[in-house]
């Protein structure tokens, strides 16, 4: 816990949270396509915002 001050969660306890994008490629592949490493106190729901993009191109 000392070393990643910023990933403390509680007095004893640390935590990180990563959060990721997947993109679907093919039938059955997935890969990463975008990730965020937060502390665990963080809100899920700004780090959804964070992930996703919309294209207003697409018809």
């Amino acid at each position: 816990m000392h070393t990643y001050k910023w990933a403390t969660f509680r007095k004893t306890k640390a935590g990180i949270k990563l959060h990721m994008r997947l993109a679907f490629v093919g039938e059955h592949d997935v890969i990463p396509d975008k990730v965020t490493i937060t502390a665990a106190k963080k809100n899920d729901l700004i780090q959804l915002e964070q992930l996703i993009t919309i294209d207003y191109k697409q018809n």
